[in-house]
């Protein structure tokens, strides 16, 4: 009998594709037209019938077997396949036909394999692709194997042939990579060496491939550094860096690694500026802000030296703005702006003249500062008014640089503003206008001053929120003013806005350092409440008061009516008061010229001492600490206490006297209602006093008319 097969093959093989067979038998009679029948196999069995030089069509997996009872013994064969190289196919066998002679008892086979290839892509590629040239560093030769969809293919042999012909094989991964490291010899001169790798695939699934060869070349130099974040004192890692050489203006971009480090092999000889790009946030928007440093390679260097790039602090000075966003310095305002370094001695980086040496800002804020060493370093950032007189905006600000080569990067941020706020509420006040004026100070006089005058400032364009007007400014929507003044000099401000108590300052002395001074307004107090008709000029914080009071203290509250020129802190009083102390309370009404301190007094007192109280009513011209004395008391002394009424013209220190008691001495207590002495009663009779009285009379009426007379002459 004779078998026919056909199996496609490879990962573009077709398998539901019909393959066309023309099978031929000779050697049977030729007056005879013979009919051969055969079986189609495919999991279920199917028949048809050929003749000799006739075709069949078979898929992948499918056989077809010709019935050995109808072919003659010794008659042979020949199967042959139509060429499908068109469509990408290759054939085994490689003639497309098999031929033969059918024997008895033996099967015959033809059995066809077609294949179709899609091509799969083999890269390579180097990192990095130049290194020194120290015999140390090695470089990852990565080889990536994909498929025709793109996708990885992973388990694969990979052939990697190195500059010596020597070969090393790998296998592909998850990811379609196979990794090797390969590290070049190290150089003994000042030229650079260069190492070409290739790579191919043999898989006989996916086909050949074959890499395009990756180059690995050996430098005689390497510039290195670091990037530093100044303010957190951190690497950058991950960062990209470029580097140019400023001779060819060829470029590299590379990224620091993990630790802040970039490094670049390079040939001998040669200037380098090395650029980083950093992102800040200007007015709420992110801006590129780009930094450089040199490097400078010898052109005698070998052995892949390498190179530290040039020590240098960078920044940027940015003006807060009053809403809080940073923003650029205006051209015109950096122009003006200075930079100091001191080292961990506290001694000035110093130009060539010995004199601290100053590092301008570039119009957007940048600064540059080059040719330092490793340590700590302090930062000072002035304003220029003009040669030799400069204010510190920024003192003291620490820049540590830590390892050679090290770009370090610092952000600085100038905040000039005071605020202006409610005293009360705290809320910020828009539109308060802000007078600056000379302080009346010996260091003013000495430098021809005078005090008192209006401070008239340069103007600085794109300085808010005024740009340093002067001697006027009004505050902004967020309470802020500003003013750029004059070091080594004293002010005053004056600031007043409707509804408030105008401000006047202290002195404000400025040195070498800007001065920040912050106001709070009082506001003009509206908190009487519940008051009558017809006050006026009464102080804050009187409540619950009646009318026509006029002319009062603060603190009072609730008093009568028709009180005027009052002292403060007086409340619970009668109506009718005048020229009273501070500090009475409970009182009564139609009380006037009376001390301090005085309380629960009756009413009609006055001419009164200090800290009377609980005494009658009607008392007047009576002394100082007296209490609980009866009514219609007047001319008494000092201290009396727990007297009866209608007493007068009585001595010091008196007590529990009785009523209607008149011209007594001192320190009497006691004495009767009558006033006739008692048994034992050792007290002045009154009958001595009145006797006293009369000579004093007596004596007056005789001296007038001499005193007169005298008066005449002269």
């Amino acid at each position: 009998g004779l078998l026919i097969g056909q199996t496609v093959a490879c990962n573009g093989g077709d398998k539901d594709k019909l393959f066309t067979y023309t099978v031929k038998f000779d050697g049977a009679d030729p007056s005879k037209e013979y009919t051969y029948t055969y079986t189609k196999i495919e999991g279920t069995s199917e028949t048809g019938t050929i003749q000799s030089g006739g075709a069949i069509s078979l898929k992948h997996g499918e056989t077809a077997i010709f019935d050995a009872s109808q072919i003659l013994k010794g008659v042979t064969y020949s199967v042959t396949q139509t060429d499908y190289t068109s469509d990408g196919y290759t054939t085994d066998p490689k003639t497309f036909v098999y031929t033969g002679t059918i024997e008895e008892k033996k099967i015959a086979e033809a059995r066809f394999v077609n294949t179709r290839y899609l091509s799969s892509m083999l890269t390579l590629t180097a990192n990095p692709a130049i290194v020194p040239g120290d015999g140390k560093t090695p470089s990852e030769i990565t080889a990536t194997l994909i498929d025709h969809e793109g996708k990885p293919v992973a388990d694969r042999e990979i052939v990697f042939t190195l500059p010596d012909n020597t070969e090393v094989k790998a296998t592909t991964n998850a990811e379609g990579k196979a990794v090797i490291s390969y590290t070049p010899r190290q150089l003994t001169g000042a030229t650079p060496e260069v190492h070409t790798i290739g790579a191919k695939s043999t898989s006989t699934v996916d086909g050949v491939a074959i890499a395009t060869p990756v180059t690995v070349t050996a430098m005689p130099a390497a510039i290195t550094g670091v990037l530093r974040d100044n303010t957190t004192g951190k690497v950058i890692p991950n960062a990209t860096v470029t580097v140019k050489n400023d001779d060819t203006n060829e470029e590299h971009t590379i990224t620091t690694d993990e630790n802040g480090v970039y490094f670049l092999p390079v040939p001998p000889g040669g200037s380098y500026t090395i650029s980083y790009t950093q992102q800040y946030s200007i007015n709420g928007t992110p801006s590129p802000v780009t930094f450089t440093q040199k490097a400078e390679i010898d052109s005698g260097v070998t052995g892949g030296l390498p190179v530290p790039a040039e020590i240098t602090a960078v920044g940027i000075v940015l003006l807060k703005q009053p809403d809080g966003k940073p923003s650029l310095l205006n051209s015109a305002f950096a122009g003006k702006m200075l930079i100091y370094l001191r080292d961990a001695n506290g001694d000035y980086i110093l130009d060539q003249n010995g004199s601290p040496k100053a590092f301008d800002l570039q119009s957007n804020g940048t600064f540059h500062v080059d040719g330092l060493s490793t340590g700590d370093y302090k930062m000072e950032v002035r304003y220029e008014f003009e040669p030799g007189k400069e204010l510190t905006l920024i003192r003291d600000k620490k820049l540590g640089v830590a390892k050679n080569g090290e770009l370090n990067i610092s952000q600085e941020l100038v905040d000039p503003y005071g605020r202006i706020t409610d005293a009360t509420t705290g809320a910020v006040i828009e539109g308060a206008e802000v007078k600056l004026y000379y302080a009346d100070t010996p260091r003013n006089r000495a430098n021809g001053i005078v005090p008192g005058t209006e401070v008239m400032l340069p103007a600085i364009p794109g300085f808010a929120p005024n740009d340093n007007a002067s001697p006027n400014q009004n505050s902004d929507a967020t309470g802020a003013y500003a003013y750029m003044v004059f070091p080594d000099t004293d002010y005053y401000l004056v600031v007043s806005k409707a509804g408030y108590v105008t401000h006047k300052s202290e002195t404000i002395s400025v040195g070498s350092d800007i001065v920040r001074y912050d106001v709070q307004l009082t506001p003009i107090s509206t908190d009487n409440g519940n008051n009558g008709s017809g006050n006026s000029n009464n102080g804050s914080g009187n409540g619950n008061n009646g009318s026509g009071n006029s002319n009062n203290g603060s603190g009072n509250g609730k008093t009568g009516s028709g009180n005027g020129n009052n002292g403060s802190g007086n409340s619970n009083n009668g109506s009718g008061n005048s020229n009273n102390g501070s500090g009475n309370s409970n009182n009564g009404s139609g009380n006037g010229n009376n001390g301090s301190g005085n309380g629960n007094n009756g009413s009609g007192n006055s001419n009164n001492g200090t800290s009377n109280s609980n005494n009658g009513t009607s008392n007047s011209n009576n002394g100082t600490s007296n209490s609980n004395n009866g009514t219609s008391n007047s001319n008494n002394g000092t201290s009396n206490s727990n007297n009866g009424t209608s007493n007068s013209n009585n001595g010091t220190s008196n007590s529990n006297n009785g009523t209607s008691n008149s011209n007594n001495g001192t320190s009497n207590s006691n004495n009767e209602l009558d006033d006739v002495p008692q048994t034992g009663d050792n007290s002045t009779s009154p009958i001595f006093y009145m006797a006293l009285a009369l000579i004093s009379l007596i004596v007056i009426g005789f001296c007038l008319p001499k005193r007169k007379k005298e008066k005449y002459i002269q």
